[in-house]
């Protein structure tokens, strides 16, 4: 089945396709208010949309250091999309540069 295919993801499963520890994804949980998968029986299941959130969170996060609580700000998606535009007319200027 294709990632894009599903419609929830385990814990364990995000864990595995993001390269990172569960215990990061809770902890991630825990800073950004925004970031609630929907829990039954106590797991936590993420949809494809969640998933790809944290993709973008780990992108800010780890690649560029942005503290947790600054993408908490960041947030609503409008924010996080300027960001987005901005760095992407940042890497055209330099593409453009060359």
């Amino acid at each position: 089945m294709n990632e894009n295919d599903r419609k929830f993801y385990t814990i364990g499963e995000v864990s595995n396709l993001l390269g990172i520890s569960q215990n990061t994804i809770r902890y991630i949980e825990k800073k950004l208010s925004f970031l609630k998968p929907k829990k039954i029986k106590g797991k936590r299941y993420y949809t494809q949309k969640e998933l790809k959130l944290l993709r973008l969170i780990l992108h800010y996060w780890k690649e560029k250091g942005i503290p947790l609580e600054i993408i908490e700000k960041l947030y609503p998606e409008e924010k996080l999309i300027l960001l987005i535009k901005k760095e992407l007319l940042e890497i055209l200027n330099l593409l453009k540069s060359r």
